[in-house]
């Protein structure tokens, strides 16, 4: 076999190899919840923060207090390794120093994810809505970051974009916007991330508007999958063998 030939077959073996360390059977063991921050009812159980495996049937259900107060609020979303804690607050205003109200989330079983998990934030998954048409209401995100709690985070897929709005204005609506894309990372060293952004809701039922529960909403899903070693493993030791024959047949002629 001619050096030419051997360069070629060692390129093949090199694409077959990134591949399958990109192919979804890569990734295993499979960590999920879903949050949601909506318009819900001041002084009602009626609940405005909700965390679990999905945001349609949380694991725990909260109230922000004191109720949305029509001006920009803090919230975040994220999740901590060492206590196996997923979490999403509001604060009462824009300062990470203010007080806030949180629920919490740990999976059944207590399994967390690996320190290495890769998470992936499902655009379809990242969504604010605004659908009561009968007055004037809104949801506006703004200035979104994705960080880590001990430490940077690897970005494989950034944020498209860092704010979103959804909204009934009269005859004017934007019911529900997503991202355009799926946000993909690594946590930081820890195992940890965070989520944060500004938020800001009008209409409200509470504040003379006419929105309450799921009709003014701001959720995402997070999902953490670990590559499995032995798909790369399979991948590497399948190159060395193309490689040795390919060897073996050269040294023959």
């Amino acid at each position: 076999m001619s050096l030419g030939k051997l360069r070629s077959c060692v390129h093949a073996a090199a694409a077959i190899v990134a591949a399958l360390c990109v192919a979804p059977i890569g990734i295993a063991g499979d960590f999920e919840f879903g949050t949601m921050i909506r318009a819900g009812l001041s002084g009602n159980s009626d609940h405005e923060l909700a965390i679990g495996t999905t945001a349609a049937s949380p694991s725990a259900t909260g109230q922000v207090n004191p109720y949305f107060n029509g001006s920009n609020q803090l919230f975040e979303i994220g999740y901590l390794k060492a206590t196996n804690t997923a979490y999403v607050r509001v604060h009462q205003n824009l300062s990470p120093a203010s007080a806030y109200s949180q629920v919490s989330f740990n999976p059944v079983g207590g399994a967390a994810a690996p320190v290495d998990a890769i998470w992936r934030l499902p655009a379809a998954s990242f969504f604010a809505r605004a659908t009561d048409s009968s007055g004037v209401n809104l949801v506006s995100i703004s200035n979104l970051t994705l960080s880590g709690v001990s430490g940077s985070l690897d970005i494989i897929q950034p944020i498209q974009s860092t704010s979103l709005l959804a909204y009934q204005l009269g005859g004017f609506a934007q019911p529900s916007v997503s991202q355009s894309q799926e946000v993909v990372f690594r946590a930081d060293s820890g195992g940890n991330w965070k989520l944060q952004g500004s938020m800001l809701v009008l209409g409200l039922l509470s504040n003379g508007g006419v929105a309450s529960g799921s009709e003014i909403e701001f959720g995402v899903t997070a999902i953490a999958g670990t590559p499995e070693p032995a798909s790369a493993a399979l991948a590497m030791l399948g190159v060395a063998g193309m490689v040795a024959f390919a060897r073996k047949r050269s040294m023959r002629k």
